[in-house]
């Protein structure tokens, strides 16, 4: 459907940006093992540097090697690229899904409000309806 295709280039996108700042910051991973130390996740790095309040070897030599203003600068735009993707993405591709949801649920509306006509229907209840729409209207 139109929604899935919609969500599966989003998750392209954002894929290929979360690959590539994984390749950069794989670096602590390579400075640990250079270090002699095992190789640690860059989530355990920051984590002992966070509690401790001191960088590992590892996490010391990818700053000071790695994270140069130049370095820094290509980060930035890399994930501002892919920022940019993935909302260009999701305005292209949700945003028609979206008005039609939100027309569709304002026909549901309109009926469940028709009480002379669907009044015996059991369980025709309008708040779900009107939160569906007001959740639609804010993803919008």
């Amino acid at each position: 459907s139109y929604i899935e295709s919609g969500l599966e280039s989003l998750r392209s996108c954002w894929a290929t940006a979360y690959q590539a700042l994984s390749r950069k910051l794989s670096q602590v991973r390579v400075a640990a093992e250079e270090a002699g130390r095992p190789p640690a996740d860059i989530d355990v790095e920051l984590m002992h540097m966070l509690v401790t309040g001191i960088p590992s070897v590892a996490l010391r030599t990818f700053l000071g090697d790695y994270l140069q203003r130049g370095r820094l600068n290509d980060l930035q735009r890399g994930i501002e690229v892919a920022v940019n993707t993935v909302l260009e993405s999701l305005h292209h591709n949700l945003h028609p899904a979206l008005e039609q949801t939100i027309f569709r649920l304002g026909e549901i509306e309109g009926l469940t409000l028709w009480t002379t006509q669907y009044a015996g229907i059991e369980g025709l209840d309008i708040r779900p309806v009107e939160a569906a729409i007001e959740a639609a209207q804010q993803a919008l």
